[in-house]
């Protein structure tokens, strides 16, 4: 037979960590980290499309333009 009785929760409160103040310059280089990934991630996009274009003309597979630009093939 289980037991009917139930433990009274403990108070967490105690245990919570307290709200800290935000600090302004970490969320100022929050902002310009977010904005130049944005920006790194735009000219990425348009160099692939200019690899693209020009695989295309050659005929070739992109991944061989990255050997013949001196590009890397990983991130």
């Amino acid at each position: 037979m289980k037991n009917s009785k139930k433990k009274p929760r403990k108070n967490n409160a105690s245990k919570r960590k307290e709200t800290t103040p935000v600090d302004e310059n970490a969320v100022s280089r929050q902002k310009e980290t977010i904005e130049l990934l944005h920006e790194y991630n735009d000219l990425k996009d348009a160099t692939q499309i200019v690899l693209g274009a020009l695989a295309t003309m050659k005929g070739v597979p992109v991944r061989s333009l990255y050997a013949s630009y001196n590009l890397p093939i990983v991130e």
